[in-house]
C-alpha cells in the first residue's frame, strides 16, 4: 500500500474555474425534496446532490445534515460550498463547521463483519471542487464496521478546500465462539461379592469367586471393557476398554473376577482401560493371592489426562476487495483437546484357604473409570474495522487537498479468539469390595479414568487500520493541506450584492473587528478592483468569474470566494451602462474601456480624490476607446454618463 506525500506546492489562485453562468442549487437543512431549489424554495440535500448535473453548483446552508446513505454527486465540474447563512440572504461565513455533513449508523452497506459508514462517495469523476464543508461520520457500531469520511475511485482534477473531515471510531471484530466442553467420563462398577464360608469342593464344584465390575463408558459414549464372569475353575480376567479416537476418551477397563474357593490361585486380572488418541490406557490391577485370608486384588492404574488442544491461527489483516477495505478473514479454530484415557479395572481377589475353616472365593474387582472427553477448541475472531478520513483509489491527475484538516477515528482490534472447551472429567474408578474382609481378599478398586484435554483457544482477528488519507492506488496528490487549523481563523462574512457579467461585486467583513477605515488589510489579488483595502467591511469587484483567495493581515481564506453569478442578473438583463468593462484596474496608467454595441455615444470623466479633473471627453462610436491617466498612484474615478444614466467605476493606479 502506498503511503502519501506532503507536497509543498500550494494553489495561488482559483481564478477562472467558471467563464460562464451557472446553475446553482441551494440546499437547507429543512429544505424539501420536491424544492425548485432556489433561494426561496431551497432542496434537500440529498436531492441537490442527485439532481445537479456537469457544471453545477450546490450552495449549502448552515447546520447539521444528517444522512442515512452516502451522497454522490452525480457531474462532473460540480461545485459543492458549504458555509451560507440563510437567514442572511447567503451570506457567507467562514466558521469551521457551519455546514457539517453527518453520516449515521443506519442503513451501513457491506457484508455481516464487514459492513462500512460513508458520509461521501465519489466515483468516475471529474473537476468537482467542495469548500468549507465539515464532513464527519459516526463511531461504527456493528462487529468488524469501518467507517469512510470520504471515498474516491477513479475521480481526478478535483479539490476540496477549507474542508474539515472526521471518520468516527471503527469497530472491534467480532469475537469467537468458545468451545463446546467434552462430556465426562462414566464411573466404574463395583465388584461382585465372594464369600466368607464357601460351600463343599466336592468334585470341584465349589462356589465361584465375584464377578469383576464392569468399566465406566469413556467422553464420547466409548465402549468399556465388561467384567470378567463368574466361574469355577477358571481365571475370569477383566476385558479392556475399547481405544478412542479424536477428542473422546477410553473406555474404562472392566475388573477381574476373585478366585473360586475350590481352585488354587485363580483370581482373575483386571482389564487395561482404553487408550486415547494421545495416550495409551491404565493396565489393570493384579489379582490377589490365594491365603487365610486372601490377597487383595491389586488397584487398577489411572488413566493419563488428554493434551490440550492447539491455539487456532491468527487472522490474515485486512485488504482491498471489490474497491473497499475489506477486514481481516476470521482466524483459526483451535485444536480439539485430546481425551482422556480409561482406567485400568480392579484385579479380583484370591480366595480363603486354611486347614479348619470352610474356604471362601474372593471379591471381584471394580471396573476403571472411563475417560473424559476433550473439549472442543474455540473458533476464531474476526477483524477489526479500519477508519480513513479520506480513502482513495485509482486516484487521477491534478487532485488536492488545500487548508484542510483531515482525522480518521480509531482502527478497530480484532476479535478475540473464543476460549477452548473444557476437557471432560475422567470417570472414578468402582470402589474396591471389602466384603468378609477378614477372611477373603479385598476387590481391587477400579483407577480413574484420565480427564480430557480442553480445547484450543480460537486465533485472534487481525486488527483494522487508521489513515487519514490512504492513497490505495492512483496518483499522488499536487497538494495535501490536511493539518490546517480553521477554527484558529478570525471569523469573516461575504456578501454577494451584485453580478455584472463577468465583473462581481462583494462586501468581506471581519467580525473580529471593528467596523469602519483604516481598522485592516485585504488583499484580493490581481483580478479584483480594488487589489486591496483597509476598511471592514469593504466591498471589492472580482473582474472574472471563479474562485478568489482572501487576505485579512496574516490570515488567508482560499478560495473564500466564489463568483459564477448563477440566478443573479445575466448580461442581457443589464443596462447598457452598467455592461461597461475598464482593464486592467488596477492599472499603470493606460485603460481600455469596452463598451456594448448598443451605446454609440457617452461622456467620460476621470478624476482623482481631490476632486481634480484628468480627463473630460465625449467618445462617440467607438468600441473600445483607450485613456492614459498620467496622475501619480492612487485612487481614481471614472465617471460614465450616457443620456440620463450615470455610472462611477472605482480605478486603482499604481
Amino acid at each position: 500500500m502506498r503511503k502519501l506525500i506532503l507536497l509543498t506546492a500550494l494553489l495561488t489562485s482559483f481564478a477562472g474555474f467558471v467563464t460562464a453562468q451557472c446553475s446553482i442549487y441551494y440546499v437547507t437543512v429543512d429544505g424539501a425534496e420536491d424544492a425548485s431549489g432556489t433561494i426561496e424554495d431551497p432542496l434537500a440535500i440529498e436531492i441537490a446532490f442527485s439532481d445537479a448535473v456537469d457544471g453545477d453548483v450546490i450552495r449549502i446552508a448552515t447546520g447539521e445534515y444528517a444522512l442515512d446513505a452516502p451522497l454522490e454527486i452525480a457531474g462532473n465540474n460540480i461545485v459543492v460550498e458549504g458555509g451560507f447563512i440563510a437567514e442572511e440572504d447567503w451570506t457567507k461565513t467562514s466558521v469551521a463547521g457551519a455546514t457539517t455533513l453527518y453520516r449515521s449508523t443506519n442503513a451501513p452497506e457491506g457484508a455481516l463483519n464487514q459492513q462500512r459508514l460513508v458520509a461521501l462517495s465519489i466515483s468516475d469523476k471529474t473537476g468537482f471542487e467542495l469548500h468549507d464543508l465539515t464532513i464527519r461520520t459516526a463511531d461504527a457500531n456493528l462487529p468488524g464496521m469501518s467507517t469512510y469520511g470520504v471515498y474516491l475511485s477513479n475521480c481526478s482534477s478535483y479539490r476540496f478546500v477549507r474542508c474539515i473531515i472526521e471518520a468516527g471510531n471503527a469497530a472491534d471484530g467480532e469475537s469467537g465462539l468458545v468451545g463446546d466442553a467434552g462430556e465426562p467420563g462414566e464411573q466404574g462398577i463395583t465388584g461382585g461379592n465372594g464369600s466368607c464360608n464357601g460351600g463343599e469342593c466336592t468334585f470341584g464344584n465349589g462356589q465361584a469367586g465375584g464377578a469383576g465390575g464392569s468399566g465406566g463408558l469413556g467422553g464420547g459414549a466409548v465402549a468399556a471393557g465388561s467384567g470378567a464372569g463368574s466361574n469355577n475353575g477358571q481365571q475370569d480376567n477383566g476385558v479392556a476398554g475399547t481405544d478412542a479416537s479424536g477428542r473422546n476418551g477410553g473406555g474404562g477397563g472392566g475388573g477381574g473376577a476373585g478366585g473360586d474357593e475350590c481352585s488354587t490361585n485363580n483370581a482373575g486380572l483386571g482389564g487395561a482401560g482404553g487408550a486415547s488418541a494421545c495416550n495409551s490406557g491404565a493396565n489393570g490391577g493384579s489379582p490377589g493371592a490365594q491365603g487365610d485370608p486372601g490377597g487383595d486384588g491389586g488397584t487398577g492404574n489411572p488413566g493419563i489426562n488428554g493434551m490440550a488442544g492447539s491455539i487456532g491461527e491468527a487472522g490474515l489483516p485486512g485488504g482491498e476487495y471489490a474497491g473497499f477495505w475489506i477486514p481481516g478473514s476470521q482466524a483459526g479454530t483451535g485444536g480439539d483437546g485430546c481425551g482422556g484415557a480409561g482406567g485400568g479395572g480392579g484385579g479380583g481377589s484370591g480366595r480363603q484357604t486354611c486347614t479348619f475353616c470352610d474356604n471362601g472365593p474372593g471379591n471381584g474387582g471394580s471396573g476403571g473409570g472411563g475417560g473424559g472427553q476433550g473439549g472442543i477448541g474455540g473458533t476464531g475472531g474476526f477483524g477489526g474495522g479500519s477508519s480513513f478520513g479520506v480513502y482513495t483509489r485509482q486516484n487521477g491527475t491534478g487532485s488536492a487537498f488545500i487548508d484542510c484538516r483531515v482525522i480518521a477515528g480509531n482502527q478497530g482490534f480484532g476479535g478475540a479468539g473464543g476460549q477452548g472447551g473444557a476437557g471432560g472429567e475422567g470417570g472414578a474408578g468402582g470402589a474396591a469390595n471389602g466384603s468378609c474382609s477378614g477372611e477373603i481378599g479385598t476387590g481391587g478398586a477400579g483407577g480413574k479414568g484420565g480427564n480430557g484435554g480442553a480445547g484450543g483457544n480460537g486465533g485472534d482477528g487481525a486488527m483494522g487500520i487508521s489513515s487519514a488519507v490512504e492513497l490505495a492506488s492512483g496518483e499522488a496528490y499536487t497538494v495535501l493541506s490536511t493539518n490546517y487549523n480553521l477554527e484558529a481563523q478570525p471569523e469573516v462574512k461575504l456578501s454577494y450584492t451584485e453580478c455584472m457579467t463577468p465583473q462581481s461585486v462583494v462586501v468581506i467583513e471581519n467580525l473580529d473587528l471593528s467596523q469602519g477605515e483604516n481598522v485592516t488589510t485585504w488583499n484580493f489579488g490581481m483580478n479584483a478592483n480594488p487589489v486591496s483595502g483597509v476598511a471592514n467591511p469593504q466591498e471589492v469587484t472580482f473582474l472574472q468569474s471563479g474562485f478568489f483567495n482572501i487576505v485579512n493581515g496574516t490570515n488567508t481564506y482560499r478560495a473564500f470566494a466564489y463568483y459564477c453569478c448563477g440566478d443573479f442578473a445575466g448580461v442581457e438583463d443589464l443596462d447598457p451602462i452598467d455592461r461597461i468593462m475598464v482593464y486592467p484596474n488596477p492599472t499603470s496608467g493606460t485603460i481600455t474601456m469596452e463598451l456594448p454595441e448598443s451605446i454609440d455615444n457617452a461622456v467620460v470623466q476621470i478624476t482623482d480624490v481631490s476632486g481634480r479633473v484628468w480627463i473630460d471627453t465625449e467618445i462617440n462610436n467607438k468600441t473600445n476607446p483607450q485613456f492614459d491617466v498620467q496622475g501619480a498612484a492612487g485612487i481614481y474615478f471614472i465617471k460614465i454618463k450616457t443620456g440620463e444614466k450615470e455610472r462611477i467605476i472605482k480605478l486603482v493606479r499604481k
